[in-house]
């Protein structure tokens, strides 16, 4: 018998600095790209979760003054700049709806600050929203939301997020170093530590 999945959607407010140099129809196809490749790691993993895209939002943020965005903390720098460009209460939002995630997918205004991740949670922050690079590889979508689900790189994450960021001790449950399955490292494994 065939397992029923759990559709989720996942909402992507897309900076609109990268309509400058591509087509919104090939941005709106990579992000199909990004999803479709996420519901091949799921299937292949026998997750019985389905990833949708949802709304496809293009903010504008050349308003927004880099220097005064907190670039130390990237999902801040994110909910900084939505309030800026006028959004603001959209994380907290989609906090509230259990199946919808929030992508914020920045573009090359942001790169130089943040050159160092392709994509990034902030647990203290929302359960719901993650931050991911345009030019990223496909599968750090669902490595991303494999954070929010609870999955981490290793084991020695849990301290480091016990101490850290979680305040609640009930998003530690008993798979959260999902980095390993049946022995096989997954794709929350990154070689590391």
């Amino acid at each position: 018998m065939r397992k029923k999945r759990v559709c989720t959607y996942i909402n992507f407010y897309v900076d609109a600095d990268i309509l400058v140099s591509t087509e919104e129809t090939i941005i709106k196809n990579r992000l199909d790209k990004f999803v479709i490749t996420s519901n091949e790691i799921l299937r292949k993993s026998c997750i019985p979760i389905k990833r949708h895209v949802g709304e496809i939002a293009f903010i504008e943020t050349s308003m927004v003054d880099l220097n005064e965005i907190r670039f130390s903390d990237p999902v801040a720098m994110a909910k900084n700049i939505f309030e800026s460009a006028g959004y603001e209460g959209v994380i907290e939002q989609h906090d509230q709806q259990p199946g919808f995630y929030l992508a914020i997918v920045y573009g090359n205004r942001y790169k130089s600050r943040t050159k160092d991740f392709d994509g990034m949670v902030n647990f203290n922050l929302t359960k719901s929203a993650f931050i991911l690079s345009y030019s990223t590889a496909s599968h750090i979508l669902e490595h991303e939301l494999g954070h929010l689900a609870g999955a981490l790189h290793q084991n020695s994450d849990i301290d480091y997020l016990e101490k850290h960021y979680i305040h609640d001790d009930s998003f530690i449950k008993s798979y959260t170093g999902g980095y390993q399955c049946s022995g096989k490292t997954t794709l929350m494994y990154t070689g590391v530590g």
